[in-house]
């Protein structure tokens, strides 16, 4: 596992490399961006989420240009959001009841 600071979103942010298997490596970025699909797009969160959760857009919108050019550069690598239900499930598989509400759905009722 390796630790890298993320700057922008809030003071402390990081990202974490995990290495499962040779063949299943992923980073969790945390909040940096709200959906894998962002790296895929090469756009950060909306205006409203940069406003109200960032502390500095412009760095944040620096580290979201340094993950796609990861993803460019190391497509197998898996960019997993905090907040990324179908990223999660995708690396993971369904949670079947058995993770915590607060990474399934509220309350844990199934959707």
């Amino acid at each position: 596992m390796v630790v890298v600071p993320t700057f922008g979103h809030t003071p402390g942010s990081v990202a974490t490399f995990v290495n499962v298997s040779p063949a299943q490596r992923f980073v969790h970025v945390g909040d940096l961006i709200n959906l894998r699909e962002s790296i895929e797009r090469n756009v950060g969160k909306s205006w409203l989420m940069r406003r109200f959760t960032d502390e500095d857009s412009a760095r944040t919108q620096a580290e979201v240009a340094k993950l796609v050019q990861l993803h460019a550069g190391d497509p197998e690598l898996i960019i997993l959001p905090a907040h990324d239900r179908r990223a999660f499930v995708e690396l993971f598989g369904a949670d079947n009841g058995a993770v915590p509400p607060c990474i399934g759905t509220p309350d844990g009722l199934k959707p």
